[in-house]
């Protein structure tokens, strides 16, 4: 019961977001072509316009809507968690690709720098994690993407980080410092359920952990808002 409520919730939230997010990106979109309009009639300094942000933010959240489709619609049925994980694993392997464009397009697509020594933990520590994880799931494949994923994410995220504190006004920080957040907590699901499972009741933390993610991912929403507004 726990865990269709869980499933639930994410869900709802997901659906916010990948609906708020794919409706601003057609008001982006439909703002870009008037100031091409306004361009074309010599109309200096049209304002900037975010519909590739909006839709990678959407994108994201919809393959989180998926997974958590099928997750509901299995324990509605079978009454039990999905055994063909397949499904929601591809679909968290899609999301995750997304949010790495996002930090791609969020960051102009600057190219990846190493600012500090430190950024060659992040590395260390998927691969290690991917290591703990495989003894205990035997998942070779699923660890080395997860983990090849993870690092690209997590890099390109610190090195926003990293370079919107040299700017005056680092507006798209909140961008950057969301994706690192969800990022965490994905660890922290990953951890709760491989080694701190307490069952379907609330007394299991990977279900607390989960409805803070999915209060996350309205994070993200306004995050995105404050940094194309910058």
């Amino acid at each position: 019961m726990i865990e269709m409520i869980d499933n639930l919730i994410q869900m709802l939230m997901a659906a916010v977001v990948f609906s708020a997010a794919f409706y601003r990106a057609l008001r982006a979109k439909g703002s870009g072509r008037e100031n091409a309009s306004a361009d074309a009639e010599g109309v200096p300094d049209a304002p900037y316009t975010a519909s590739r942000e909006w839709f990678l933010v959407g994108l994201f959240a919809f393959e989180y809507f998926i997974g958590d489709l099928y997750g509901v619609l299995h324990l509605l049925f079978y009454e039990k968690t999905g055994h063909y994980v397949s499904i929601s694993d591809m679909s968290w392997y899609t999301a995750y690709l997304f949010m790495i464009l996002l930090l791609i397009c969020v960051s102009e697509g600057r190219p990846w720098k190493m600012e500090s020594r430190l950024q060659l933990l992040i590395p260390a520590f998927t691969v290690a994690m991917a290591v703990i994880f495989y003894l205990r799931n035997g998942d070779l494949v699923g660890n080395i993407v997860s983990a090849a994923i993870m690092t690209i994410a997590i890099w390109r995220a610190v090195d926003g980080v990293i370079e919107e504190k040299k700017k005056e006004i680092p507006g798209k920080k909140p961008v950057y410092g969301m994706c690192l957040i969800l990022l965490a907590l994905e660890y922290a699901l990953w951890i709760s359920s491989s080694f701190l499972w307490a069952g379907d009741t609330l007394k299991n933390p990977y279900f607390w952990i989960d409805t803070l993610f999915s209060l996350s991912l309205v994070g993200l929403l306004w995050a995105v808002g404050k940094a194309v507004r910058t």
